[in-house]
């Protein structure tokens, strides 16, 4: 079942776990235009969200994707793997994540004049410290209410993610 939970899951490609992947320069040259491919600390790494990543969730350079990408596997898709979770469980907590990043996504959105929108195709995490920042240079201009939603959804989000799918996330 291990790899079947990635596809509709993809929370280590969709920039909810993490911002860059680590890659080789051998396979820089398989991944197209599309990928932002960039060098940190003089290594070099692929930004996230995944460009790559096609709308269902499948990887469109499955057979040649980076091998950060291949070796990577998650606290949930280990414990699939071992049997403490069954597939069904799995599901339902990808799922249970998935309806969060929604919910955090939707209500920074309402936090947020119009005219003051951010890019939601980085990682949720410099969504939600551009919601900050903002609401530290204009209180005025924010709806609190939904600007609290947003932190309790993202605390939400970091707990799920922490028990499930990676338990040093944002320490």
């Amino acid at each position: 079942m291990g790899e079947n939970i990635c596809s509709p899951c993809a929370m280590c490609c969709s920039g909810n776990l993490f911002s860059r992947v680590p890659i080789e320069a051998k396979e820089q040259a398989v991944l197209d235009d599309r990928a932002n491919v960039f060098m940190h600390k003089g290594n070099m790494r692929m930004s996230l969200p995944c460009q790559l990543l096609k709308s269902n969730g499948d990887c469109s350079v499955y057979e040649n994707r980076p091998g950060g990408c291949q070796s990577y596997r998650c606290d949930l898709l280990r414990k699939l793997d071992s049997d403490a979770v069954s597939g069904e469980v799995a599901l339902d907590i990808i799922e249970e994540a998935k309806t969060c990043v929604a919910r955090l996504k939707s209500d920074i959105s309402k936090a947020l004049p119009e005219s003051m929108a951010l890019d939601f195709e980085q990682p949720i995490y410099r969504v939600v410290h551009g919601m900050r920042d903002a609401r530290k240079m204009y209180p005025d201009l924010l709806n609190s209410f939904w600007a609290d939603q947003a932190e309790l959804h993202f605390s939400i989000l970091i707990d799920i993610v922490r028990a499930n799918f990676e338990e040093n996330y944002l320490k």
